[in-house]
């Protein structure tokens, strides 16, 4: 158990998407016409891509069957010879491993694990692939597998077709050199279960007894992926769904969306990490579960077994998580706004490793990587803002999402909710009629955890006519609307008469007894662009592009974490490419002027 397989640590590449089985519960078979086949130009630029990033040392190579693909070989031998990857892996249906010199030419090419799907024991397994003799040469190739020094997994689908076929199968494949065993439940890639595929967990609740009992003492890990966690009735079954990082085309991820994963109806009370919930099919045909189901307490075996499973790993760490540029980065500030470093970057540090050393410093939970993961995954690299918060000693994030075109916008409330609603609930529905141009959230440890639900969105529209860029934020929540904060851009070479006026045309300053440098940083002020907002209990001030060495001073006048200072002293030689936005909150206390809150922003 101490040596199970945790695949967040691997990034999966659909490379081929040929296949010799035809199975009725194929997650591709509506895409695999229209999904790009990954020629070797591009898959050597996606893996130096992943090397350089310097995060996964793991790789998954797939596709629908990635053993019909002529030039795997080749594949595997170029993966191998960067020296960068610990575990090379295929996810298979196994039926060309029953050649033992084809499965030894992968094995010398540098392949050292098998991911290895079975289906049901002979009958049932050729009625799901829809391919008579297939479980036979599965299990040829297992034995095969059994004389090399390779790590070998298996997966199966719970699904009503094979549901009876479930206690032998495990009872099979314990018996086999394998060091996993991987029950998955079925992905309906839809709203609805029209295949009538999907088991009940009252079903599977009774089903579980019995398959753990079978395999006490095989000395093999149950893996159980996609079922709600709060099922769990210990050894040696382990609840865990986490899954690789998969680069594969946006038309997968906007057909995988329809599943909807995450309905439950005690989210905003459980402690389950990482748990998937139900799927939208799964309750439209058998309901909430609200029966069945019950919050995760400190009491229950699944946190019991998640707490010692994840030792070590339930806290963010940066260590192995550097992302490093390549000459194909693009570069943004905290508006989405593109600019252009004027020193070469290539192999620098990419911003958002200030974020994920935040994330360190203050011991978010790991959650918050899967993430940031899952808004990569569904509006692609660089395409969100974040921003450190620091407020006294206590630490926040926010993130932030633009779409400057608006009515026609892609990047919508709607769609970053549907993404990340696995992870965090919410209430609010929003009105894509609105034209509004960006939106944020903020995140903190108790949305991280699961503790609590996401219960404000803050809404960005603009401020028409006026002489200057300018926008109004509103907070959204399940109760309705409230205007929170007036936006003004000035540039500060063009603008600064404009900017004084600004800063002193304000409720709380009194121009009397503050200077315009004591807001208005010098050491600051020459910067690209300088926003001044009035939020409803004091104004604020944003410096946007400034360079490391201005940034620098920021985190110190603000008193920052050491470690956050450290980090970036200790890094500004991989640093210096970026242009830093910052921002304080201000207002009169009396005669003296406080600041009252202040963060820094980048872009992953």
């Amino acid at each position: 158990m101490d040596a199970r397989v945790d695949l967040t640590e691997y990034v999966t590449i659909p490379v081929w998407y040929g296949c010799n089985n035809n199975c009725t519960i194929c997650m591709l078979s509506a895409l695999k016409k229209e999904l790009p086949f990954i020629d070797f130009d591009t898959f050597k630029k996606l893996l130096m891509d992943v090397k350089n990033e310097g995060r996964y040392r793991n790789l998954v190579l797939s596709g629908a069957e990635i053993t019909t693909f002529d030039d795997l070989e080749q594949y595997i031998q170029f993966a191998a010879s960067l020296g960068w990857f610990k575990k090379i892996q295929i996810q298979t249906n196994g039926r060309k491993l029953r050649n033992r010199k084809y499965l030894k030419t992968l094995i010398d090419a540098g392949l050292n694990e098998f991911f290895i799907s079975v289906q049901g024991l002979e009958e049932t397994h050729d009625t799901i692939t829809r391919t008579r003799g297939s479980f036979k040469e599965t299990m040829e190739g297992f034995h095969h597998l059994s004389s090399f020094d390779v790590n070998v997994m298996t997966n199966t689908v719970l699904t009503k077709k094979n549901y009876q076929d479930i206690v032998p199968l495990m009872i099979l494949l314990s018996k086999e050199a394998i060091s996993e065993i991987h029950l998955w439940n079925f992905f309906p890639m839809e709203s609805t279960d029209t295949g009538d595929f999907l088991v009940s967990m009252k079903d599977f609740n009774e089903l579980l007894p019995q398959i753990l009992s079978k395999l006490e003492g095989c000395n093999k890990p149950l893996v159980l992926k996609n079922l709600p966690q709060c099922l769990s009735i210990g050894d040696p079954g382990f609840f865990d769904s986490g899954l690789p990082v998969t680069l594969i085309h946006q038309i997968y991820w906007r057909q995988f969306r329809e599943n909807r994963f995450g309905l439950c109806p005690y989210r905003d009370q459980c402690k389950a990490e990482g748990c998937w919930g139900l799927s939208a099919a799964y309750v439209q045909k058998y309901g909430d579960e609200r029966d069945l189901l019950s919050p995760i307490r400190e009491d229950h075996p699944g946190f019991a077994k998640s707490i010692l499973n994840h030792a070590g790993r339930d806290v963010a760490k940066t260590t192995d998580r550097l992302e490093y540029t390549t000459d194909q980065d693009t570069f943004f500030n905290y508006c989405l706004y593109e600019y252009k470093p004027v020193i070469p970057f290539k192999n620098k540090l990419r911003s958002v490793n200030l974020l994920f050393h935040s994330f360190d410093v203050f011991r978010a939970n790991k959650r918050v990587f899967q993430l940031v993961q899952r808004i990569r995954e569904a509006l692609g690299m660089s395409c969100t803002v974040w921003g450190v918060k620091q407020l006294g000693n206590d630490v926040a994030w926010e993130f932030y999402f633009y779409d400057y075109r608006r009515e026609q916008r892609e990047r919508s409330i709607t769609k970053v909710l549907e993404a990340i609603r696995p992870m965090i609930s919410c209430q609010i529905r929003a009105n894509e009629n609105f034209p509004y141009f960006m939106f944020s959230i903020d995140i903190d440890h108790g949305l991280i955890s699961g503790e609590k639900s996401l219960e404000e969105i803050h809404m960005y529209i603009g401020n028409t006519p006026s002489t200057v860029s300018s926008g109004i934020c509103y907070s959204l929540t399940s109760r309705g609307r409230r205007l929170e904060n007036f936006y003004f851009f000035f540039n500060p070479k063009e603008h600064m008469k404009g900017l004084l006026n600004k800063v002193f045309c304000s409720a709380y300053i009194d121009p009397t007894k503050v200077t315009f440098d004591q807001i208005l940083w010098p050491e600051l002020r020459n910067c690209k662009t300088i926003c001044i907002a009035n939020k409803q209990n004091n104004d604020c001030v944003y410096y946007s592009g400034i360079h490391v060495d201005q940034f620098i001073f920021f985190l110190k006048r603000m008193k920052y974490n050491d470690e956050l200072v450290s980090f970036v002293e200790s890094n500004k030689s991989r640093l210096d490419h970026l242009q830093f936005d910052v921002g304080l909150d201000y207002r009169m206390d009396g005669k003296d002027l406080v600041f009252l809150k202040s963060g820094y922003y980048g872009n992953f």
